[in-house]
Protein backbone atom coordinates (compact mmCIF):
# COMPACT_ATOMS: atom_id res chain seq x y z
CA UNK A 1 0.00 0.00 0.00
CA UNK A 2 2.64 2.64 0.38
CA UNK A 3 4.35 1.74 -2.58
CA UNK A 4 1.36 2.85 -4.38
CA UNK A 5 1.08 6.25 -2.48
CA UNK A 6 4.58 7.01 -2.54
CA UNK A 7 3.99 6.71 -6.38
CA UNK A 8 0.92 8.59 -6.60
CA UNK A 9 3.01 11.31 -4.49
CA UNK A 10 6.13 11.25 -7.27
CA UNK A 11 3.77 11.22 -10.10
CA UNK A 12 1.54 14.29 -9.56
CA UNK A 13 4.34 16.94 -8.72
CA UNK A 14 5.77 15.68 -12.10
CA UNK A 15 2.78 15.91 -13.59
CA UNK A 16 2.43 19.62 -12.76
CA UNK A 17 5.85 20.13 -13.55
CA UNK A 18 4.94 19.35 -16.99
CA UNK A 19 1.69 21.33 -17.07
CA UNK A 20 3.15 24.14 -16.02
CA UNK A 21 4.37 25.22 -18.97
CA UNK A 22 1.36 25.12 -20.96
CA UNK A 23 -0.07 26.87 -18.70
CA UNK A 24 2.55 30.02 -18.84
CA UNK A 25 2.55 29.58 -22.48
CA UNK A 26 -1.64 30.06 -22.24
CA UNK A 27 -1.31 33.15 -20.38
CA UNK A 28 1.45 34.61 -22.76
CA UNK A 29 -0.98 34.05 -26.29
CA UNK A 30 -3.81 35.67 -24.46
CA UNK A 31 -1.16 38.85 -23.22
CA UNK A 32 -0.15 38.81 -26.92
CA UNK A 33 -3.91 38.84 -28.14
CA UNK A 34 -4.78 41.55 -25.63
CA UNK A 35 -1.25 43.29 -27.28
CA UNK A 36 -2.44 42.96 -30.36
CA UNK A 37 -5.96 44.82 -30.14
CA UNK A 38 -5.47 48.99 -31.06
CA UNK A 39 -8.06 51.58 -31.29
CA UNK A 40 -9.00 53.39 -34.16
CA UNK A 41 -10.74 56.30 -35.51
CA UNK A 42 -14.02 56.81 -37.17
CA UNK A 43 -13.55 58.67 -40.50
CA UNK A 44 -16.76 58.17 -41.87
CA UNK A 45 -19.18 61.09 -41.64
CA UNK A 46 -21.81 58.14 -39.27
CA UNK A 47 -20.62 54.60 -39.77
CA UNK A 48 -22.67 51.69 -39.01
CA UNK A 49 -21.73 48.87 -36.35
CA UNK A 50 -23.01 45.65 -37.86
CA UNK A 51 -23.27 42.06 -35.92
CA UNK A 52 -21.64 40.57 -38.89
CA UNK A 53 -18.83 41.54 -41.32
CA UNK A 54 -21.32 41.74 -44.26
CA UNK A 55 -23.58 45.28 -45.59
CA UNK A 56 -26.58 43.03 -44.80
CA UNK A 57 -25.57 42.42 -41.39
CA UNK A 58 -27.96 44.06 -38.77
CA UNK A 59 -27.22 46.92 -37.60
CA UNK A 60 -26.30 47.38 -34.00
CA UNK A 61 -25.01 51.34 -33.53
CA UNK A 62 -24.34 54.10 -35.56
CA UNK A 63 -21.42 55.75 -34.91
CA UNK A 64 -20.23 59.56 -35.69
CA UNK A 65 -17.11 61.11 -37.14
CA UNK A 66 -14.28 61.27 -35.02
CA UNK A 67 -15.21 58.05 -32.77
CA UNK A 68 -12.89 56.15 -30.91
CA UNK A 69 -13.08 52.17 -31.07
CA UNK A 70 -10.91 49.35 -29.79
CA UNK A 71 -9.84 46.81 -32.61
CA UNK A 72 -8.92 43.45 -31.63
CA UNK A 73 -9.44 42.02 -35.33
CA UNK A 74 -9.16 42.21 -38.90
CA UNK A 75 -11.15 40.30 -41.53
CA UNK A 76 -9.98 40.25 -45.44
CA UNK A 77 -13.05 40.23 -47.62
CA UNK A 78 -13.50 37.45 -50.05
CA UNK A 79 -15.47 39.95 -52.43
CA UNK A 80 -18.83 38.25 -51.37
CA UNK A 81 -18.84 41.18 -48.12
CA UNK A 82 -18.32 43.88 -50.35
CA UNK A 83 -19.85 47.68 -49.42
CA UNK A 84 -20.50 50.38 -51.86
CA UNK A 85 -17.73 53.30 -52.21
CA UNK A 86 -18.31 55.11 -48.83
CA UNK A 87 -16.13 56.48 -46.86
CA UNK A 88 -13.41 57.38 -49.57
CA UNK A 89 -13.21 53.70 -51.20
CA UNK A 90 -14.98 50.77 -51.49
CA UNK A 91 -13.67 47.34 -50.21
CA UNK A 92 -14.14 44.28 -48.74
CA UNK A 93 -12.07 44.23 -45.49
CA UNK A 94 -13.46 44.80 -41.98
CA UNK A 95 -12.39 45.50 -38.20
CA UNK A 96 -13.92 43.65 -35.76
CA UNK A 97 -14.49 46.02 -32.66
CA UNK A 98 -15.93 47.62 -29.64
CA UNK A 99 -17.26 51.23 -28.76
CA UNK A 100 -16.84 52.67 -25.44
CA UNK A 101 -20.37 51.73 -24.78
CA UNK A 102 -19.49 47.89 -25.10
CA UNK A 103 -21.09 47.50 -28.64
CA UNK A 104 -18.90 44.56 -30.47
CA UNK A 105 -19.42 43.91 -33.84
CA UNK A 106 -17.63 45.23 -37.04
CA UNK A 107 -17.18 48.35 -39.36
CA UNK A 108 -15.70 48.91 -43.11
CA UNK A 109 -11.75 49.05 -43.07
CA UNK A 110 -11.93 52.11 -45.27
CA UNK A 111 -14.26 53.87 -42.63
CA UNK A 112 -11.69 54.17 -39.43
CA UNK A 113 -8.01 54.93 -39.81
CA UNK A 114 -5.81 53.19 -36.68
CA UNK A 115 -4.39 55.37 -34.65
Amino acid sequence: MFRSISAVCIAIPAALAILAPAAANAQSSTSQAAAACRTIQVTGGKVAIREFPFTNGEILATVPHGTLLTSCGFLRGNGSNGYEIKCGSGGHDWYAVRSRTGVTGHVPATCVRVI
